[in-house]
């Protein structure tokens, strides 16, 4: 098969990768709440990744979005009304997520690193018939979306995030899933959750943890498929911490229109968590909203119209 070269960051790499797409027509969820518009998911296969994703609009001008852990390509719904006619939001699966898929043998001991997303990405735009294109994460997306600015910021024409994850390492997460004892504690929890709930109401009731990791505690561990998807998940996204100055470097030497939207009374990700990285010039790409964590809805989008923030204005 012959091999191409694509351009990372001012480097080449070699790939020879076996793609392949199929596609499925389909119409997002609650589609009577929002505008209609030309909907298709589809599968594109590279390297033994799969990646899930949906387009919604006709125009060339390419928005990807990245949703958040537990989530879906539905969640964007409410922001269909703010596509452009020449532009198209194209919704990513975030991996083990629907059919976003990947290697199953690689999740204990390879997890994906940043420049091999990358170039995934690059392969997937290149697909696309795009060169450049704008970033859209919400959560776990946001971290996605700040990885993928800091690998390849020429190709990034803007980024807008909600509730983004990325902006400081939580120990509880480093530990889980970058030490051999976090995650053989976390393989025996799989089929043990009971003190796993114990602790955390203790915690909670103690004030060690807020109330926001209590619940989701409660929440996504509730059954074994769900305590399974976090621990691949976050193994399979460990290696993605980003690089705070470099990613100011990358902002402040471009003119990428960067601009990050948080809920005030968010429990999961605090607004606060991120104050040393939106400083000096950066302070007025931090908003913050009357909001907690489930930050994409109709405020929202009406707050993004109304000051401008939409990616493309």
């Amino acid at each position: 098969m012959a091999s191409y070269r694509i351009p990372i960051h001012g480097l080449q790499e070699e790939r020879n990768p076996s793609t392949s797409v199929k596609r499925t027509l389909n119409s997002p969820k609650n589609c009577d709440l929002y505008p209609r518009m030309e909907s298709e998911v589809s599968i594109f296969t590279t390297n033994g990744m799969q990646l899930e994703y949906r387009i919604v609009g006709s125009g060339t001008e390419t928005i990807l979005a990245f949703h958040g852990f537990g989530q879906s390509i539905d969640d964007f719904n409410p922001f269909y009304g703010l596509i452009k006619p020449h532009q198209r939001l194209v919704s990513i699966r975030l991996f083990q997520h629907g059919n976003s898929q990947f290697p199953e043998q690689r999740i204990p001991h390879q997890p994906l690193q940043k420049l091999e997303f990358a170039l995934v990405i690059q392969e997937f735009i290149n697909f696309l018939q795009v060169s450049e294109f704008y970033l859209l994460g919400y959560s776990l997306g946001g971290k996605v979306c700040l990885n993928l600015l800091e690998s390849i910021p020429r190709n990034i024409k803007g980024v807008l995030l909600l509730a983004p994850d990325g902006f400081k390492n939580n120990r509880i997460y480093s530990f889980t899933s970058k030490t051999a004892v976090g995650r053989s504690i976390y393989r025996y929890i799989l089929n043990n959750p009971n003190p796993l709930f114990n602790l955390s109401k203790v915690l909670n009731s103690t004030g060690i943890i807020n109330d926001g990791l209590h619940r989701f505690v409660m929440h996504h561990m509730r059954d074994y498929d769900q305590r399974k998807l976090v621990y691949d998940t976050w193994l399979i996204y460990r290696d993605f911490e980003i690089n705070q100055r470099a990613l100011q470097e990358i902002l402040a030497q471009s003119s990428i229109p960067f601009n990050a939207l948080f809920g005030k009374f968010d429990r999961i990700i605090r607004p606060e968590i991120a104050l040393d990285f939106f400083e000096d010039d950066l302070a007025k790409s931090m908003h913050i909203l009357n909001s907690g964590h489930l930050i994409l809805n109709p405020s929202t989008k009406k707050f993004i119209q109304e000051n401008g923030l939409w990616l493309g204005e």
